[in-house]
């Protein structure tokens, strides 16, 4: 009597799932299962219905319930093994979610501490906040380019800058000290720009 009772739930869950009302088709379910416990299509039924409404977990467990009562059931297999990878994949969303939490701000300090610091080495000098970023030759190369303007071009600069204010320098002014001097100004603002990107990408942040 049992039996048919459960049989006629079942039924009904199907109609109800047919007629895109889930949550009598799971209440009929529950019931013909409490009649038949062991009803692979009844579990199955349930299982389907739990899955399609969120309920991961206990939707995995009546699928292995349906894989111990008859195994190699192919129906069972194909879903248990999507509804693992799901739960799989937001097990990873979760945890990095959490990561994301826990280190987000000490993450963001950091980079903001480093930022910050790779931009006031390459003010001080051109380049060192690129050898402080990991940027070795890019860092010497632009240090090199500073130096020499420095050297050669920043004096020519200084008076080419006194003779346009009605200053009257010592010595003549060289056109090209003086275009050396501007491309040595060029060459540190680039190398502050670039420090503080550099920083950005090799330490990202969230």
């Amino acid at each position: 009597m049992s039996d048919e009772a459960a049989e006629r739930l079942l039924r009904e869950a199907h109609v109800f799932r047919m007629r895109g009302q889930p949550a009598a088709a799971e209440e009929r379910c529950r019931q013909a299962l409490e009649l038949a416990p062991d009803d692979v299509g009844g579990i199955e039924m349930l299982a389907d219905l739990l899955a399609g409404k969120g309920s991961l977990t206990e939707a995995r467990d009546l699928y292995q319930r349906v894989l111990e009562l008859q195994p190699g059931r192919t129906s069972a297999e194909t879903s248990l093994a999507r509804i693992v990878l799901e739960l799989s994949e937001q097990e990873q969303d979760r945890l990095a979610a959490q990561l994301l939490l826990a280190g987000g701000p000490a993450v963001r300090a950091e980079r903001k501490r480093r930022v910050t610091l790779s931009i006031l080495l390459s003010a001080l000098f051109a380049g060192v906040g690129q050898i402080y970023n990991g940027e070795t030759v890019k860092g010497i190369i632009l240090g090199l380019a500073y130096l020499v303007s420095l050297i050669f071009g920043l004096p020519e600069l200084m008076r080419s800058f006194f003779a346009l204010a009605g200053a009257h320098p010592r010595g003549e002014t060289g056109s090209w000290g003086a275009i050396l001097g501007i491309a040595g100004l060029f060459v540190w603002i680039y190398a502050v720009i670039d420090a503080a990107g550099g920083a950005q990408k090799k330490h990202p942040g969230d």
